[in-house]
């Protein structure tokens, strides 16, 4: 599977909704993170409790398996707003290959996702 590559991110408005944006894992997306658990009850939330995630360690959010390479694909979703993106998943470079692969891709791309590489190989991908 290919990926549409862009180096150069095109206007705004030449972007699809949808698109991977490759980010380094020290992005402050990843910076000064918690989990937050709320309280409901009777229409409000409360919250429950607030836990610290350590700024190195990020997760994919389709396969919960944790991504040690230094550029992390992130599913960004364009807002209203053209001047609001939001990161809707950090993913692994197998999760990226499986699902995103005709997504196009803005940035440059781990170049050495090896690891990954080998693990899909174990799995028969």
């Amino acid at each position: 599977m290919e990926r549409k590559l862009v180096k150069k991110p095109p206007n705004l408005d030449q972007l699809p909704d949808q698109f991977i944006y490759y980010a380094s894992r020290t992005d402050p997306v990843f910076q000064n993170r918690s989990m937050k658990m709320f309280n409901w009850t009777e229409g409000i939330d409360t919250l429950f409790a607030e836990i610290p995630i350590p700024n190195d360690l990020i997760i994919c959010d389709s396969c919960n398996s944790r991504i040690e390479n230094e550029r992390i694909s992130l599913l960004v979703q364009l807002g209203e707003d053209p001047n609001i993106n939001y990161v809707r998943q950090a993913l692994c470079y197998r999760c990226d290959s499986k699902y995103f692969s005709n997504f196009i891709h803005i940035g440059t791309p781990d170049p050495d996702p090896k690891p990954q590489i080998e693990e899909m190989n174990q799995d028969g991908l």
